[in-house]
């Protein structure tokens, strides 16, 4: 299972960490330093899912580039 993590702070160290030790595939962190690019990276094509830890006010859009990509979230 591959996934990407949309905010790295307390809550997205640790699914990393969790995922990390149960074999799971981390295919992108978005932090704010990076910016949402990555989402529209076409290096990411096999998402099984995506965990939003990031601010409230940055969900909806988030969430609308999730969804433009298919992934789920």
């Amino acid at each position: 299972m591959s996934l990407v993590l949309i905010g790295h702070g307390r809550m997205g160290r640790l699914v990393e960490q969790y995922a990390v030790a149960h074999d799971l595939t981390i295919a992108g962190i978005v932090t704010e330093e990076t910016g949402t690019d990555l989402l529209h990276s076409s290096e990411l094509r096999d998402v099984d899912t995506v965990i939003d830890f990031s601010v409230g006010s940055a969900v909806k859009t988030n969430l609308a580039l999730v969804a433009d990509r298919g992934w789920n979230a």
